[in-house]
């Protein structure tokens, strides 16, 4: 499925292998399989992804790209619990495979990967038409696409912190972690940001809500944002617990009814 998407969204031109040695004087860089589960042990969500094994051999502060801090995330659901009553919601946008819509913005060759290996191809490489995982750039070149996006689309971007937008004219805050996005404002501006978005990109969509069809429970960013009567809840993300006690070797240890350790008595 992989191979097919990047040939589908054309990551790459296959070129001689001679073209990077004259472009980079490197080889082209190595590549591998990753294979990670995005939900926990109870609820598994399995992904394999292709991804570019550039290492860093040179500090360069031009290829940093921005994250909000975990207040970003608490505030955009503070706007949501003050709003209710006026409408507001929160709409939560996963882009699919989001650095292959960056083009890439440097000559960059990469290996060939054997599942997409063809009669001819033994002298060939891959030269990016798109960003690629694990390149070094590929966060930044992603983070100016969707940023000219939501320009576009009327949004102003944060001086304090470039990964947070304002539509001033419909009342629709977006805050940006990577490919996640989470968006609050009235919910008819909710569908037009949705609409500029979806009309670039693939989306794997959430609304957080009590209404018909909107889900009571989202995971933002691995955390678990729950929609009550009393509030909206915050839940840590379930994955460190279980890796905690993975890490420490604890899976056969028997719990303690009774917390804290007694006092030895000498």
């Amino acid at each position: 499925d992989e191979i097919e998407y990047f040939k589908k969204m054309g990551v790459y031109d296959k070129v001689n292998v001679n073209e990077a040695w004259a472009q980079t004087g490197k080889a082209p860089i190595p590549v591998r399989w990753v294979d990670i589960n995005k939900g926990d042990s109870k609820n598994p969500n399995y992904r394999s992804r292709l991804v570019a094994k550039e290492f860093r051999t040179t500090v360069n502060p031009d290829l940093y790209a921005a994250t909000p801090p975990s207040e970003c995330h608490r505030l955009m659901l503070s706007k949501v619990a003050s709003g209710k009553r006026q409408g507001i919601t929160l709409v939560y946008a996963d882009v699919s495979r989001a650095h292959f819509y960056a083009r890439a913005e440097r000559p960059v060759y990469v290996k060939l990967p054997e599942e997409d290996k063809e009669a001819g191809d033994e002298n060939r490489c891959g030269r990016l038409r798109m960003s690629m995982y694990g390149t070094r750039d590929a966060a930044l070149n992603w983070a100016k696409e969707y940023g000219e996006t939501l320009r576009a689309a009327g949004f102003v971007q944060g001086r304090a912190n470039p990964c947070l937008f304002y539509n001033r004219k419909i009342g629709v805050s977006v805050m940006v972690h990577g490919d996640d996005f989470v968006a609050v404002g009235p919910e008819q501006h909710l569908r037009q940001t949705r609409e500029a978005l979806e009309s670039k990109y693939k989306l794997k969509v959430e609304v957080l809500g009590r209404q018909e069809g909107q889900s009571k429970e989202v995971r933002i960013l691995n955390k678990v944002v729950r929609w009550t009567n009393s509030g909206i809840e915050l839940e840590a993300d379930p994955r460190h617990a279980e890796l905690t006690v993975r890490d420490l070797k604890l899976e056969s240890a028997k719990p303690s009814p009774v917390p804290g350790s007694k006092v030895s008595k000498r």
